[in-house]
């Protein structure tokens, strides 16, 4: 089998596809490469999106859920737990918003973990509504094991301290 010339899809410069090249690709049931090698390479090297660390978004959302918890608690006379409840869920929800318009928007998403972490301290009700309001995360099944197996420990855990 003898080499041949390809044209870049992406860059338009012609490039040789070797015969052993073409000998793995045959091999691995691949596509011929509709790219040159740079072209390949800059894409495998991009980052898919962008990510912020945890503890910062983690950090801000537990602080601000705190503030807004004491603020209702002091201002409308309520138990603190409720105040807490109300203001994570409200914070869970308004994350799936933000990650789903991110994703739209090809711009910084929030790690995986955080909507998790939000969703253990008490935001399941509010992340459980972003999720099929914003049709959110509903198709993938990395996230939704989790996800589903926290609500889930949730709804155990409420019946074994409410009504046992």
């Amino acid at each position: 089998m003898a080499d041949k010339v390809m044209r870049c899809v992406e860059c338009g410069q012609s490039f040789v596809w070797r015969h052993g090249e073409q000998k793995y690709f045959r091999q691995h049931r691949l596509s011929p490469p509709k790219r040159c090698p740079a072209c390949r390479a800059r894409r495998r090297h991009r980052p898919l999106y962008r990510t912020q660390p945890v503890p910062f978004y983690f950090g801000m959302g537990v602080t601000a859920s705190l503030i807004l918890a004491a603020g209702a608690s002091f201002v409308l006379q309520t138990n603190l737990l409720i105040s807490w409840l109300v203001a994570i869920n409200f914070i869970a929800f308004a994350a799936f918003g933000y990650d789903k318009l991110s994703a739209k928007m090809h711009g910084n998403r929030l790690p995986e973990l955080m909507l998790h972490l939000l969703m253990f301290i008490g935001g399941s009700i509010g992340a459980l509504i972003g999720f099929f309001l914003f049709n959110h995360k509903t198709s993938k099944a990395t996230f939704q094991y989790p996800f589903w197996a926290l609500i889930l420990f949730q709804i155990v855990w409420m019946y074994f301290v409410f009504f046992r």
